[in-house]
């Protein structure tokens, strides 16, 4: 440079910061200075001591240090890690020397802040929740005491001067309850689909499925109407229609309105354990995709579930329980077994000997033991204890023993004692007989049970037809002449008519239930397999193929759910390709 121009570099450009040199300098110079690398070397000066350089070479003398004096001390500053008087003026900076000194006691300091925030948050987060549990509990109380009203009510005359009696037709109760329903309620719609629910479940339970629908379209039409129900009356209707569609076996609109109830139940901030009846719901709609598909939905639901604390073990053994029923119909016994016994232990452990839930469950083992493991020895034991404990709880004659005696009969069939199978069957059915005076499902259930037994029987194909044939009746009866139970009824009474020889009559049987059935549907594929059985016999052999045909679809469709229809419908086709 010239004189000159380093004159003007003195007076007028500021100079390069120690730090900005040193991340050019060479590792050899680094190292000199203990330092790994240049980068190293720059982080060192960067800050403080850059800034203790630039105001010692300030240009103006009244920017820089006063005195050596004042340097030394703004180095001392900078070795006890304070703030330097080349930086003072800046907030962060001077905040972030104090924590550093300081590191110990902010960080103490900082974690109790944290430690009180969060117990501050907790608080709030349960008072809010608690509220809430609050208002749901205060709902469900002015519920029931709506619902004890409404009962109290029902059993009142519609005029006073006129009292029901003892003996009252339990159809005149309840037609007075739904003219209640229409006159007293109008002006509060949320209560009046709490109380058209109620009134559904008895129907139910007297197994009058229609009229107990035909209630919750009502109700359904007036959740419609009204923007103003709470979504807890919502919820609780969802969760009545699911049930209801299961009981009638319409897979979809069981998962329809399970599917709603889980939506509406976590927009609600319902915890998971809550959700567990819908969920419970929504697993068991899946049946109409495949058993495998609904076991493994429950088999997924349990294990998320497994320690949840808003779920009651004995609302979790029961699931176990049925889960277990689910498999041993699928024959997967090696996991049935565990599921049943792991769930009759719970509730065996939280619930007395003789409750209901309890039997339930050993009746379960006892099937199982009959059917699905040939200990059917261990089945009739479990079973006459059952049926004993039964008489106690609910008296000599009740459904709960009749079925548990058709369960016996099963577990005699197994060991062969034909017998005895029939005399344990009969008694069940007798019962069920008198206890029902209009069709009920568990009649349905004996009825068809004992037309299975008579058919294995040697000579009893016409007890069999004959019992099938009261079963299609009860069932019309219960959900119609078209309804899937009817229809699979007056299948099988074909079917013994095949057996019998009598092709002709098994042909005017099936033909129509052939027209009538939904050949996507894998519940009738062994009807149409039927049907073409007896056209092949009575050589009609082009009518036998197209309804092959007809279901062939189906057949590919669930092949693990119709492995033996497929095997029979491959057979059938052998045996009209070679005429025998």
């Amino acid at each position: 440079l010239t004189a000159g121009q380093l004159e003007q570099r003195i007076l007028e450009v500021a100079p390069e910061a120690p730090s900005a040199r040193a991340a050019r300098a060479t590792e050899t110079v680094a190292l000199a200075h203990g330092a790994a690398k240049p980068a190293a070397l720059a982080r060192e000066l960067t800050g403080d001591l850059d800034a203790i350089v630039a105001r010692t070479l300030r240009k103006p003398p009244r920017e820089r240090y006063g005195s050596a004096e004042q340097l030394a001390d703004d180095l001392r500053r900078y070795l006890d890690g304070r703030p330097v008087a080349a930086l003072r003026g800046r907030r962060w900076y001077r905040a972030r020397k104090f924590l550093r000194r300081h590191a110990l006691a902010v960080g103490l300091a900082t974690t109790a802040l944290l430690l009180v925030g969060a117990f501050v948050t907790t608080l709030w987060v349960q008072s809010q929740r608690i509220a809430r549990e609050r208002d749901l509990a205060r709902q469900e109380r002015d519920h029931a005491e709506h619902v004890a009203r409404f009962l109290t009510d029902v059993f009142k005359a519609a005029d006073p001067a006129d009292a029901l009696s003892r003996d009252q037709p339990i159809g005149t109760v309840l037609d007075h309850a739904r003219q209640r329903l229409a006159g007293d309620l109008d002006a509060e719609p949320g209560e009046r689909v709490r109380m058209l629910g109620v009134l559904a479940g008895v129907y139910v339970s007297l197994d009058d499925r229609n009229t107990a629908v035909g209630l919750l379209d009502e109700a359904q039409r007036i959740l419609d109407r009204s923007s103003t129900i709470d979504s807890r009356t919502v919820l609780a209707y969802d969760l009545q229609r699911a049930h209801l569609m299961q009981d009638r076996g319409d897979h979809q609109a069981q998962r329809d309105f399970a599917s709603r109830a889980l939506t509406l139940q976590r927009t609600l901030g319902d915890r998971p354990g809550k959700q567990w009846e819908a969920r419970v719901l929504l697993a068991d709609s899946y049946m109409d995709h495949g058993m495998s598909v609904a076991l493994q939905a429950m088999q997924t639901l349990l294990r998320d579930l497994a320690h949840d604390p808003d779920v009651s073990p004995v609302d979790y053994a029961r699931e176990q329980v049925q889960l277990g029923q689910g498999y041993a119909i699928a024959n997967a016994t090696a996991k049935a077994e565990p599921l049943i016994r792991q769930g009759l232990k719970t509730l065996e452990a939280n619930l007395p000997a003789d409750h209901p839930d309890v039997l339930d469950a050993r009746k379960s083992l006892a099937d199982l033991l009959d059917w699905n493991l040939n200990r059917a020895g261990e089945g009739v034991t479990i079973m006459q204890d059952v049926i004993a404990r039964q008489k106690r709880v609910y008296g000599e004659r009740s459904s709960s023993v009749a079925n548990s005696q058709i369960t016996l009969g099963m577990a005699y069939l197994q060991l062969h004692r034909l017998d005895d199978a029939a005399a344990a069957t009969q008694i069940g059915c007798d019962m069920q007989h008198q206890i029902h005076s209009r069709p009920h499902q568990d009649l349905l259930k004996c009825l068809s049970t004992l037309g299975n037994l008579y058919e294995q029987l040697d000579g009893k194909l016409e007890l069999a037809a004959a019992n099938f044939i009261e079963a299609a009746r009860v069932a019309a009866a219960i959900d119609g002449e078209s309804s899937s139970d009817a229809l699979k009824l007056r299948g099988e009474v074909g079917r013994i008519r095949i057996l019998q020889g009598r092709f002709d009559e098994a042909d005017r049987l099936l033909s129509p239930i052939n027209r009538q059935v939904d050949p996507r549907s894998p519940d009738f594929a062994q009807l149409a397999i039927f049907y073409a059985d007896a056209l092949h016999r009575l050589h009609r052999d082009a009518e036998a193929t197209a309804a092959l045909d007809r279901i062939e679809p189906v057949l590919k469709k669930y092949p693990d759910r119709l492995g033996d229809e497929m095997a029979q419908a491959a057979n059938m086709r052998k045996a009209i390709a070679a005429g025998k």
